[in-house]
């Protein structure tokens, strides 16, 4: 695994997560584009992992905050379709980065 790679595309993430925060509170702005881009980052990382038994805490901590804001601030937009939907696609995405064998 190349660490300086793995690095990268953590950092890449990072700022990702915090645009999609940003972006949801409190406008309540979906971006497919930045969405779209962080599941191919994800779908990446989930690649560099793949034979790693451990998940880095704060990029495990940076993926449940992005998940559990997301599921508040659907709250706070009735639960509207496109909350809800992007919801089911990150939710599906990390249950790959957390456990490969889940969805198979």
């Amino acid at each position: 695994m190349d660490d300086n790679n793995l690095e990268q595309i953590e950092n890449d993430i990072s700022v990702l997560i915090k645009q999609i925060i940003f972006d949801i509170r409190p406008q309540k702005i979906i971006n497919p584009d930045t969405f779209r881009i962080l599941y191919e980052r994800l779908d990446e990382y989930k690649n560099k992992i793949h034979d790693s038994k451990v998940l880095s805490r704060s990029m495990a901590g940076k993926l449940f905050y992005l998940y559990s804001s997301m599921v508040l601030e659907a709250k706070y937009d009735s639960y509207s379709d496109r909350f809800m939907n992007e919801l089911s696609k990150l939710r599906i995405s990390l249950l790959h980065i957390y456990d490969e064998d889940m969805l198979a």
